[in-house]
């Protein structure tokens, strides 16, 4: 990641989260754009590795989704993350989408511990598909009250947008339609204090004028 596209694109990423870790930087929405084969997750693995391992990053916490490998309903998304997180520092079962090492999250157990009693709180709420996105952006919130800025990685963009592969169901639909409304919102940093990441294989705009 020292050299050519993605070595840069590292460089600039870690600049900005290392803004928003600093507090000179209240938000920071990065989008990256690459065909399939060029290293997008390769350098998205990489930076949430940083983020458990690079002591400057450490107010930062990393919440990765491949988007096509789930159902996009955000609280379930995480519930079954922070899932994959326990299962990493427990029993030492790896998931793509968890980097780092499980010394590395073993000093977020008390996040951890907090963030699930919030989700297992936020599931108990959301009786309809449109609810999980609401309660999610709600638990992301608060992690500004513990004193972390989240970043979400929202890998594969085009798996929703395109292929409808994360879209399996009219719960996801819904729960999709709730966080396109929020999108703007989203982006311009009105949600919460950290960093948002989108990957994907075209732009948006693209992406929605293929699949229509």
């Amino acid at each position: 990641a020292d050299i050519g596209p993605v070595g840069a694109a590292y460089r600039r990423i870690s600049s900005e989260l290392l803004s928003v870790a600093k507090g000179t930087k209240n938000f920071a929405a990065i989008y990256v754009e690459g065909l399939y084969g060029s290293g997008k997750t390769f350098l998205l693995r990489k930076i949430a590795h940083d983020i458990l391992t690079k002591e400057e990053l450490s107010n930062l916490f990393p919440i990765y989704f491949y988007l096509g490998e789930m159902d996009f309903l955000l609280l379930d998304a995480l519930k079954s993350y922070i899932n994959d997180v326990e299962n990493y520092i427990g029993k030492r079962i790896a998931k793509p989408n968890v980097v780092g090492k499980p010394d590395d999250w073993k000093k977020k157990n008390n996040l951890l511990e907090w963030l699930k009693k919030e989700v297992n709180q936020a599931s108990s709420r959301a009786r309809k598909a449109e609810q999980q996105t609401e309660e999610f952006f709600k638990i992301i919130q608060k992690f500004n009250e513990q004193g972390y800025y989240p970043l979400l990685i929202f890998d594969e963009f085009e798996r929703v947008v395109l292929t409808g592969d994360g879209l399996r169901s009219s719960e996801s639909r819904a729960a999709f339609a709730t966080f396109a409304e929020k999108y703007l919102e989203l982006t311009r940093g009105h949600l919460y204090n950290g960093a948002f990441i989108v990957a994907t294989t075209k732009s948006i705009a693209e992406l929605v004028k293929m699949g229509y």
